[in-house]
């Protein structure tokens, strides 16, 4: 009996033995630290983010308000793009140890200034660094422009990032 189906071939038609190539060492030069990075991390004037800038605005407020609610702190009516920015500054201030988030007993968010560890004391692991997560979408933004009354803002709106309305 024979079948018909189809034949394979595994590997290579040609059996030779390659030669193997030898490697070529080079001697390392000295790696100089500008060298070691890209040219915009060289660069020795350090220019502040709009993420520093934000997180330097919030860490104002917290200093002259010494406590305010999570919801007017990170509040923009106007966009929920900068609301989510806000809330990203104020992840780093938590992280740094430099804000605290408590919760009061009616459940309200409630964000205050604290000193930052001395760098000592994170280094030797006796203070650790803090993250937080927080679910927050359009629709908890809708909902925060109902919670917190017109003119309790806390940060101001950044209407330079703005596109300008194309005049036609």
């Amino acid at each position: 009996m024979k079948a018909n189906g189809c034949c394979t071939m595994v590997g290579p038609m040609n059996a030779e033995m390659k030669q193997r190539k030898v490697a070529t060492h080079r001697r390392r030069g000295k790696i100089t630290e500008c060298a070691a990075r890209p040219e915009e991390l060289c660069d020795t004037g350090e220019e502040k983010t709009d993420t520093d800038k934000n997180m330097a605005t919030i860490f104002q407020i917290l200093k002259t308000q010494r406590r305010a609610r999570l919801e007017n702190l990170i509040l923009n009516r106007r966009s929920f793009a900068q609301t989510v920015e806000n809330l990203f500054a104020l992840s780093f201030l938590v992280k740094d140890g430099r804000v605290q988030i408590n919760v009061d007993e009616k459940g309200t968010h409630l964000i205050s200034p604290r000193n930052a560890p001395a760098a000592t004391l994170i280094s030797s692991g006796q203070v650790a660094y803090s993250h937080f997560v927080f679910k927050f979408n359009f629709q908890d933004w809708k909902l925060m422009l109902d919670t917190v009354p017109v003119g309790e803002e806390l940060m101001p709106d950044r209407e330079e990032l703005r596109m300008p309305h194309s005049q036609a």
